[in-house]
């Protein structure tokens, strides 16, 4: 039988991800950290309906920019961010709302 690696999700880490997730979404909001910086991001019915467009649109930069507003976007594209960098900040709002 392999060995599980030391940072390889326990059972019981799930229900508290699950959690966090419904506390998230009941805020409004949820904070995470991309390139050294804090976003916090709106969720459910918080969400600006200019994201919300945007992103049905296909226009994942200008719905993210509207999403984060624009200082916490000027703060990131500060960084000099890659598009991996970008593309971590979805993935990170999916795992924090355990997608």
């Amino acid at each position: 039988m392999p060995d599980t690696p030391d940072n390889a999700p326990k059972p019981k880490d799930t229900p508290k991800k699950k959690i966090d997730a419904r506390q998230a979404e009941a805020d409004g909001f949820i904070i995470i950290e991309q390139c050294g910086i804090e976003l916090t991001v709106p969720l459910g019915r918080k969400v600006p309906l200019k994201a919300y467009a945007a992103f049905k649109e296909g226009h994942d930069l200008l719905g993210t920019e509207i999403l984060v507003g624009e200082e916490q976007w000027a703060a990131f594209m500060a960084t000099d961010p890659t598009v991996g960098d970008f593309e971590e900040i979805g993935k990170k709002l999916n795992e924090a709302l355990g997608n």
